[in-house]
């Protein structure tokens, strides 16, 4: 213990530096009086962290989204707007229900249809559906749809015709011609 006395005593080691000398106590004096002046410029109402200290501006814009939240959850606790009236009133979730239940009973029927649980019926589908298919592929390598004449005596048809009715709003007496023997 002596000997730890004597070496901090002739300032030996980080402590013997600190007790003795002034050196290290300077420093540190200058360091903390730095940090001082950091903070206190850090905290003027000039910096940024200085607004945000002594303005409410931070609090605003934090606090109006949860202001904004806490108002639509009392207008759902109070029945307002839709989603409001849904949580107050079991109707339209009773209907809802009600809904869902009636597909999930016609899927089940659907799956218990004959067409569905009958391969023969399954079959006979089949064999219709590329009856339907073979005839309208028939049809459609007619002369009648190959050429484009038919569709174009349909329009020109269809033109006249409409020139007809044009002409008969436009005069219906030329039309409706009441003669006596």
């Amino acid at each position: 213990m002596d000997v730890m006395l004597t070496g901090i005593e002739n300032g030996q080691g980080l402590v013997g530096q600190f007790v003795m000398g002034e050196e290290m106590y300077t420093d540190i004096t200058t360091r903390l009086a730095g940090l001082r002046r950091g903070i206190h410029a850090a905290s003027s109402r000039t910096s940024a962290l200085g607004r945000e200290l002594y303005t409410d501006a931070l609090f605003r814009q934090v606090s109006a989204p949860v202001e904004a939240l806490d108002q639509r959850l009392a207008m759902l606790q109070s029945g307002q707007g839709s989603a409001g009236r849904l949580l107050q009133d079991n109707a339209q979730y009773d209907q809802l229900r009600a809904q869902i239940a009636a597909v999930r009973r016609d899927i089940g029927d659907a799956r218990q249809s004959k067409m569905l649980s009958s391969p023969a019926a399954y079959d006979d589908f089949n064999r219709s559906l590329a009856t339907w298919i073979q005839k309208v592929d028939e049809f459609n390598i007619t002369p009648m749809m190959s050429t484009t004449a038919v569709y174009d005596n349909l329009t020109g048809l269809a033109k006249e015709l409409r020139e007809s009715v044009n002409d008969f709003r436009g005069n219906p007496r030329k039309f409706l011609r009441m003669g006596f023997f």
